[in-house]
């Protein structure tokens, strides 16, 4: 889902971040290829942490899409740290650019036509999470790396 809602958005996100973001044709192109794994990985975070209430608050319409809400702002500090160190951008250009794009996906990500979700496994379907990523991002949180590698593969034999 996220994928598709960053390939709708992908001009207009381009002309607000050559024009208000001042990014280079190539970085705006890099940065949209580094937008959805940070945005997958911000919301596997938020699951793991226990807070899919939230991102069903703000998938269904109820939450503020906007810096205002901590959800959002954590996913742009994500973002802003990824465009930083996998783009080589500068870390006001890279947060400047964060404040463009996560808003803006967010928007569309609780707007009415992406949908609403009856519950949490419908979210994570919607959103393209196995219960799986859950699993391994847990152990990743509690572990570090190989306790997601250890975990992800012993939730393959539950599933």
């Amino acid at each position: 889902m996220l994928d598709q809602l960053i390939a709708l958005g992908k001009d207009q996100l381009a002309k607000q971040l050559t024009e208000k973001g001042g990014l280079q044709t190539n970085q705006v192109n890099q940065s949209l290829d580094v937008t959805k794994d940070s945005l997958v990985n911000s919301l596997i975070g938020q699951v793991t942490a226990g807070n899919v209430g939230g991102i069903m608050s703000l998938f269904n319409g109820q939450a503020a899409p906007t810096a205002a809400n901590p959800m959002v702002s954590s996913m742009i500090g994500n973002l802003a740290g990824d465009l930083a160190a996998k783009v080589g951008m500068n870390p006001q250009t890279a947060q400047n650019a964060a404040n463009i794009i996560v808003p803006f996906i967010m928007e569309k990500f609780a707007s009415k036509e992406s949908g609403t979700a009856a519950n949490e496994t419908d979210l994570l379907d919607k959103l393209g999470i196995s219960g799986n990523d859950a699993i391994a991002g847990i152990a990743t949180n509690l572990l570090g790396d190989k306790g997601g590698d250890l975990l992800g593969g012993i939730s393959k034999f539950f599933s």
